[in-house]
């Protein structure tokens, strides 16, 4: 297996995402490998039951903006976190195909999202809160509540997530509608280059 025992923040901040625990490393799998029976679509993290990297970032007020390229969990009523981020986090819970976002108040919409590959926005702003999957809004203008950034927990031991991360982003302060459709269509057009259609 590929254990994952770091992996790099390019921003320059030195905010590595790491795990010491062999057995709670996630799997790095990739169309070129054979270890994974050939199920990877393109190169990412395999998350899947206790894998969980994290770092320690300096907590960070809202507005913050998150980029997510993944194939995410499934939703079947059970509380999974796919990613939690200081006293931010994205859920499912509550009854099948249930997905929120919590940062003290807990906007949620409800949906069978599937399970393939995904581009997810979502932005942590108080009451002008927001979630997009490729580029669709979920919600918008909801109050999530006014929670900080902070450590950045990818997976989640105790959730059992199953599922796959390519790429994660965080951007703090306000992004313009035109950095996001920039930021957007430039994921879009990476990852599609591997041959997955979002």
């Amino acid at each position: 297996m590929n254990r994952v025992s770091q992996l790099d923040d390019q921003s320059g901040n030195d905010l590595h995402l790491v795990q010491a625990s062999s057995g709670a490393q996630p799997n790095y799998e990739s169309p070129f490998s054979t270890e994974d029976g050939g199920n990877a679509d393109v190169p990412a993290l395999n998350m899947d039951a206790d894998r969980v990297m994290t770092n320690s970032g300096a907590t960070t007020a809202q507005p913050n903006t998150y980029f997510v390229v993944l194939k995410p969990p499934a939703s079947t009523g059970t509380t999974r976190r796919p990613f939690t981020c200081g006293n931010q986090q994205v859920i499912t819970s509550g009854s099948a195909n249930s997905w929120s976002i919590y940062a003290g108040s807990q906007p949620a919409f409800s949906e069978d999202i599937g399970s393939g590959w995904q581009i997810w926005e979502i932005i942590f702003d108080g009451s002008s809160s927001s979630w997009k999957i490729n580029n669709v809004a979920k919600f918008s203008g909801q109050n999530a509540g006014t929670g900080t950034a902070g450590n950045l927990e990818l997976g989640k031991a105790t959730d059992s997530p199953n599922n796959y991360f390519a790429e994660f982003a965080r951007y703090d302060g306000v992004l313009t509608t035109a950095e996001k459709t920039l930021i957007y269509n430039h994921l879009k057009r990476k990852w599609e280059h591997w041959g997955i259609t979002f």
